[in-house]
């Protein structure tokens, strides 16, 4: 197993966001995207589970060769 060689999925995933009054009948929820360095599928869905919950819902995961560049572009007119 160790001499698997090691990658970097980006995963695109969503997570239901509980009400503190515990009303859930129709659940909004909360966008992620990160990245995992990890040498299966499997160990990026297990790592995953065991950061953000169990209710995790997994959507897109894709072995990268690097993560490129991330930028956020800000509109003047809101700051």
């Amino acid at each position: 197993m160790r001499g698997d060689e090691i990658h970097l999925w980006e995963v695109g995933a969503s997570k239901p966001v509980i009400r503190e009054d515990g009303l859930n009948k129709y659940p909004s929820y909360t966008n992620l995207r990160f990245a995992v360095v990890a040498r299966t599928m499997e160990r990026v869905m297990d790592m995953a589970v065991e950061q953000y919950g169990a209710d995790l819902c997994f959507h897109t995961i894709v072995k990268r060769n690097y993560m490129g560049e991330a930028k956020v572009l800000i509109d003047p007119e809101v700051t």
